[in-house]
């Protein structure tokens, strides 16, 4: 992608409002125009500055920009972890495949708020932020470890952890829109959270990364209201399956594999994969992008991880 003409590497923030530039190529907040894959251009958009030098050492990459959730809400983005690829559209798409909905809300700040329930469809109900920026699946506090049925004392050490402090247990059952996912580790003793949620002004049971959420295809719509969250695996298999019931003359499918193109392109398959949160399908130029409704905020690369979604009873 680029930055006022400038090639950078950008990181998807969903616990940002806006986007961040690394203070080394910018030193003061600024009006900038972001062009994605050489098509797509999405101009006065506000930037904030901050020191992004510790980051790009912790992911071994350059990274110049953080991309937040304002953004990302006008773009109708879709996050693909496995296909490596990273789509942005001028339209709010239809409904993916194999996808179930899951509303989404915010915090003052621009944070993403995202819901589900421990145990099932009638399990207790958590709340957690989601930061696209952190590497682990899930932490929780003490008591959402106790709402999703594990004490923190049964917890295990990390081991080699210089604190002593981080433990880390599995959560069996989460249920997330339609979804029943799978025993899915978290941690515990990393955040703060008392302090934290002062600072957010809002009561949450944890952080959700992406570890979590790379098994997942994650199609943001309705302007960052909610997300479509779909399984590439179960919509690959339909189509082995498929595949080895076809007969010599039966014609091949239009559609491409999953995570090779954008599922979700009516003008037919885009470009290959590449580099995560920068290289997408695009479109011809945006419009402007201006603040949120209201003015405030409205809604980052991803390490692998997590666990693959079952699919219970299709959502209405």
């Amino acid at each position: 992608g680029e930055i006022d003409g400038e090639s950078a590497l950008a990181l998807i923030a969903t616990s940002n409002a806006e986007v961040v530039l690394d203070n080394k190529t910018r030193s003061e907040p600024s009006w900038i125009s972001i062009r994605f894959g050489g098509k797509l251009e999405v101009r006065d958009v506000p930037a904030l500055t901050e020191d992004l030098s510790g980051l790009s050492k912790q992911l071994g990459a350059p990274i110049k920009a953080l991309l937040g959730v304002n953004l990302l809400r006008h773009l109708h983005a879709t996050l693909d972890y496995e296909g490596q690829q990273f789509v942005a559209r001028t339209f709010s798409p239809p409904q993916p495949p194999e996808a179930t909905r899951v509303n989404l809300s915010y915090i003052r700040g621009g944070g993403m708020i995202l819901r589900g329930k421990f145990g099932g469809e009638r399990g207790q109900p958590f709340s957690v932020l989601l930061d696209t920026s952190v590497y682990f699946p899930l932490e929780l506090d003490e008591a959402a470890w106790k709402k999703a049925g594990v004490e923190t004392k049964d917890l295990r050490l990390v081991p080699d952890e210089p604190t002593q402090q981080l433990r880390t247990g599995v959560i069996r059952t989460m249920r997330i829109g339609a979804f029943d996912v799978p025993p899915v580790e978290g941690i515990f003793g990393r955040t703060p959270f008392d302090q934290f949620e002062k600072q957010l002004s809002v009561d949450i049971d944890g952080i959700m990364g992406t570890g979590f959420l790379a098994p997942f295809r994650v199609t943001f719509g309705d302007q960052g209201r909610m997300m479509w969250m779909e399984d590439p695996t179960a919509a690959l298999s339909r189509m082995i399956a498929a595949a080895q019931n076809r007969g010599p003359d039966d014609e091949l499918p239009p559609q491409g594999l999953p995570g090779l193109s954008d599922p979700l392109n009516p003008l037919g398959p885009g470009p290959g994969p590449g580099l995560p949160g920068m290289d997408p399908t695009m479109r011809p130029p945006a419009p402007p992008l201006g603040p949120g409704p209201g003015g405030e905020p409205g809604p980052t690369a991803p390490p692998p991880g997590g666990t693959k979604p079952q699919r219970n009873a299709p959502e209405r």
